[in-house]
């Protein structure tokens, strides 16, 4: 099930590298064979016809600024280790999605038996021009079922704005101590909440090792 999962992902990142590609030389107009005019006739643009060529640049540029936060959580899907790797979906009707990726790392930077992660959150289909913030609960009984009772912010408690797609990431890195000591296995949860503190995604439970 895991190789046909990321088969599948590959094949849709793939998809996405070549929406990509379309979208950025439709914005560069490369590509593109060049127009020519007739012989000995001058052809001008004129001062509309910039401005709508402005329009269409900035709305190709906040579409494919969407179109790079989805294929990122795209990919993160195809090259996480299994566990690592949470999906965010809408709660209570709304819309939008994204990920949540962990990567536990065996370097002790606050110092020994401590536990150190980068991660990264990818949201999209969101409000635009809107900020979030993450919050995640911890269960120690690591059964895959979520039952941790405290909410805690990630450190500096930082605001994702999303961009005029709705769409956005934030990379992160944490130092913990005691209880996250190595060896220690836990379940967390995600949500992504608006400021006024309202869920509007959520992650599934995954069970996370110290290394």
């Amino acid at each position: 099930m895991n190789k046909i999962i990321l088969l599948a992902s590959s094949v849709t990142a793939a998809a996405c590298g070549a929406q990509l590609t379309a979208r950025r030389d439709r914005l560069t107009g490369s590509g593109r064979a060049k127009q020519t005019s007739p012989a000995g006739r001058y052809q001008g643009s004129s001062k509309g016809d910039k401005t709508m060529r402005k329009l269409q640049i900035a709305r190709s540029i906040k579409l494919l600024a969407a179109l790079v936060a989805a294929c990122g959580a795209i990919a993160a899907a195809a090259q996480a280790d299994p566990g690592t790797l949470s999906q965010l979906t809408p709660v209570g009707g709304g819309s939008g999605g994204g990920m949540v990726e962990v990567s536990p790392t065996a370097h002790d930077v606050v110092g020994p038996d401590t536990f150190n992660v980068e991660g990264t959150v990818n949201v999209h289909g969101l409000a635009p021009d809107t900020g979030y913030r993450f919050l995640r609960w911890f269960d120690f009984n690591p059964d895959g079922v979520c039952t941790g009772t405290i909410a805690r912010p990630l450190p500096g408690n930082p605001t994702l704005t999303t961009s005029d797609g709705g769409a956005g990431a934030l990379h992160f890195d944490l130092s913990l101590d005691a209880p996250f000591v190595d060896g220690v296995s836990f379940d967390t949860i995600w949500r992504v909440v608006d400021l006024a503190g309202n869920t509007v995604l959520q992650g599934d439970c995954f069970t996370v090792t110290v290394k």
